[in-house]
């Protein structure tokens, strides 16, 4: 049976490898609104459309998250 989950990449900060950093994945097989998988070393996943995660990738790319690495002092 072949893996239901395309993976897609590993978003990590410092080590660049498959070391339990947040994994993307395509589920195509999903409805829509859960095709892009996220997972976390915890096991923990967030399931979303693509749109949704288009619009997540498109704030981030400004810096529009910069606030949750460099808190204000």
């Amino acid at each position: 049976m072949a893996d239901p989950l395309t993976y897609l990449g590993t978003v990590c900060g410092s080590c660049y490898a498959r070391c339990g950093c947040p994994e993307v994945h395509l589920a195509s097989d999903a409805a829509p609104e859960q095709q892009v998988v996220i997972t976390d070393n915890l096991g923990q996943l967030i399931q979303m459309s693509a749109m949704h995660f288009a619009g997540l990738v498109e704030k981030a790319q400004p810096g529009g998250f910069d606030l949750v690495i460099h808190p204000a002092r």
